[in-house]
């Protein structure tokens, strides 16, 4: 008889802001359906099809579904035999006292630890009660020594700083679909200098130092294109289109709010450069995937993005902050054809060792050894 296993992610695919830990969850969970009896819990806010076959959505709130969850989930929880609470937003705490109440095997997996970048994103009275109940809960979360799976080493360290033993956890990077890999080798870049960010539209992305980068760059080469794509919220939409207007780089910097995953292949194969300016990230997928398709990257070295982009062979870290070395790096390899193309061709070697059904069996293998343990 297959074992129960229950997942608990605040977010459904289906979900308007489903970013990269729904997509994550989603492809593990999708392989793990053929070896388990798996179900799902989580909110949406909007109807699609996409959503997992044992999926159930409880809510269209994310801001009830701590709540929600324990009262419309509690009969899973009972009726699983491992629970695994997805922690993407904030921890629940309350599957893990169930679970170790009723003596299941409990998991968190664990993408990255917000920390200081809630700062940016929320008012302070807001990401200072955030703040603090992400390490608290943490914190005590550690004390039951539960088992963590995690994307990133650097998201590793970090959890070993709250007090979680090095033993408990687990690696598994994200990984990519294998449509990445298809024109492997056979990609064609545009005839003109074309940088690029695509993915979230949020404050602590900080995509207001690529604009500025652009400013920089175009005095070096006065046919640079740059395209900022992805979901986003409106403040900073409206932040940017402001900061492009004022440097009058309307001729240079289109931003585009909508873009479907055709579109976003076809830019990322055709760009020269992919610009990172995140704060901290829990790995780094949308570089990822720009290196899949042979586009390097410039990014800060920041936490996430160095497990995510390894400079000077698939990219170039440059201090945190410093948008004139970011521009730098962007004019080196824009100018440098031979160092490009070096840099396009390990960022596709790199990349491969990530394709979704080589991460999903690692996890299955370390799910089956969690599950084993005593």
């Amino acid at each position: 008889m297959k074992k129960k296993i229950l997942v608990l992610n605040y977010r459904s695919i289906c979900a308007k802001r489903a970013g990269g830990a729904e997509i994550y969850i989603y492809e593990i969970l999708k392989n793990l359906s053929t070896k388990f009896e798996v179900q799902f819990i989580s909110c949406s806010n909007k109807i699609c099809n996409n959503k997992l076959k044992n999926e159930r959505i409880i809510c269209s709130s994310e801001f009830l579904f701590p709540v929600l969850s324990l009262v419309r989930g509690l009969k899973s929880v009972i009726d699983a035999n491992i629970i695994i609470e997805s922690e993407s937003k904030m921890p629940l705490i309350w599957p893990l006292l169930i679970g170790k109440l009723l003596r299941k095997k409990f998991i968190l997996i664990i993408y990255h630890i917000h920390g200081f970048t809630l700062f940016k994103e929320l008012p302070l009275p807001i990401a200072l009660i955030l703040f603090i109940y992400e390490v608290l809960s943490l914190k005590f979360y550690s004390f039951f020594k539960i088992k963590i799976i995690t994307i990133s080493t650097t998201t590793f360290y970090d959890l070993i700083n709250l007090g979680f033993k090095e033993s408990d956890i687990y690696i598994v990077p994200p990984g990519l679909p294998s449509y990445y890999f298809d024109h492997y080798g056979n990609i064609k870049k545009s005839n003109y200098p074309l940088v690029i960010y695509v993915g979230r539209i949020v404050k602590y992305k900080r995509l207001d130092h690529f604009v500025r980068a652009c400013l920089i760059v175009k005095q070096k080469l006065p046919n640079l294109k740059c395209v900022i794509a992805g979901k986003g919220d409106s403040h900073t939409y409206s932040s940017l289109q402001a900061l492009i207007k004022q440097l009058n780089l309307s001729d240079t910097v289109v931003l585009w709010k909508n873009i479907s995953e055709y579109e976003k292949i076809k830019l990322l194969k055709t760009a020269w450069v992919y610009v990172f300016p995140t704060m901290k990230e829990g790995f780094g997928i949308s570089a990822l995937e720009a290196q899949a398709v042979g586009t390097p990257v410039v990014a800060y070295k920041v936490l996430g993005v160095t497990d995510s982009v390894k400079n000077g062979i698939t990219g170039i870290l440059v201090e945190d902050g410093n948008v004139t070395e970011l521009a730098n790096a962007i004019i080196k390899i824009l100018q440098d054809e031979d160092f490009r193309r070096r840099l396009s061709v390990r960022a596709m070697l790199w990349a491969r060792r990530f394709e979704w059904k080589v991460i999903s069996k690692r996890f299955e293998e370390i799910l089956n050894q969690i599950i084993s343990h005593p």
